[in-house]
C-alpha cells in the first residue's frame, strides 16, 4: 500500500537563499502549494521555521546533492 501524506513540504538550499515550498491537500480534496524565499541569516531562518511551524510541517525534506562542495 502506497503511503499518502497529507501535508509536506521541502527545501532548496543554496549558498545565500533557501526555497521552501508546502504542498498540502485539503479536505475537499484539491491540492494547494505554496512557495517561499529566505536569506540564510539567523533571522530569515526562525522566520522560514515558523512558517514551516504555522502550515503544520514539521518534518521538512532536502534532497540530497549528488556531490557536496569541498573547502580547498
Amino acid at each position: 500500500m502506497e503511503n499518502i501524506f497529507v501535508r509536506c513540504a521541502g527545501l532548496d538550499v543554496h549558498k545565500e537563499s533557501v526555497e521552501a515550498c508546502v504542498r498540502r491537500i485539503e479536505p475537499n480534496g484539491c491540492v494547494h502549494s505554496e512557495t517561499r524565499h529566505w536569506g540564510t541569516m539567523t533571522r530569515d531562518l526562525l522566520e522560514m521555521a515558523d512558517w514551516l511551524a504555522a502550515e503544520g510541517s514539521s518534518r521538512p525534506h532536502c534532497p540530497q546533492k549528488t556531490r557536496l562542495i569541498t573547502p580547498i
